[in-house]
């Protein structure tokens, strides 16, 4: 019978798997990233210990299984909420992209994604690694892209119709005083068209 005592036992597996969940949850209230700048004494540990201790667990299933149950389901749960968050994000589940499209900034990375199925979604991601995302409903119009439900909350810029000049590959957001859109690049009026 072997005697020898684990590296990392059940509490160790429960704290790190609850920081680690703690963690991945924060992507869907802008932290992930912010966190892993401010707290990466506390979260880079945490994983290091957890993924040393995943394998550990594992090698010890094979002698005890019983013994392993706990730690198993903490670490098979993390790894299952992190590959949820995945698949939730890809394109698993959402219709066929029709275009993709970017605006950048210094500090700002936008990409709008226009769906085969009428949907939206803007997805913005700042310098510190905080993210939006805007979810809505469009149409096309001849050369004009028009949104029937706004992609965003209020308090965000966005415009109600877009300008899809094909031969630049790019739509433009802003007007002149005659309410004529500008098919001129400047700083931040225009997406640039990817596909």
């Amino acid at each position: 019978m072997n005697t020898e005592k684990p590296i990392f036992g059940d509490n160790q597996v429960i704290i790190t798997s609850a920081v680690l969940t703690v963690w991945l949850i924060s992507h869907y209230f802008n932290g992930m990233m912010m966190n892993l700048l401010f707290c990466w004494f506390i979260i880079l540990p945490t994983l290091v210990v957890h993924i040393i201790s995943l394998f550990t667990t594992i090698r010890s299933a094979f002698v005890n299984l019983r013994a392993t149950r706990l730690k198993l389901f903490c670490h098979g749960f993390v790894l299952l909420l992190a590959l949820g968050i995945r698949v939730k994000e890809s394109d698993l589940f959402k219709s066929e992209r029709v275009l993709t499209a970017i605006k950048s900034d210094d500090h700002y990375y936008e990409t709008l994604t226009l769906r085969k199925d009428g949907t939206t979604e803007i997805y913005g991601t700042g310098l510190t690694g905080n993210t939006d995302t805007y979810n809505g409903s469009y149409k096309v119009k001849g050369n004009l892209i028009i949104f029937t439900n706004k992609p965003f909350e209020t308090k965000v810029y966005f415009p109600d119709t877009l300008y899809w000049d094909k031969k630049q590959k790019t739509l433009f957001t802003s007007k002149d005083s005659l309410g004529n859109f500008i098919t001129k690049r400047s700083f931040l009026n225009y997406y640039k068209i990817m596909n």
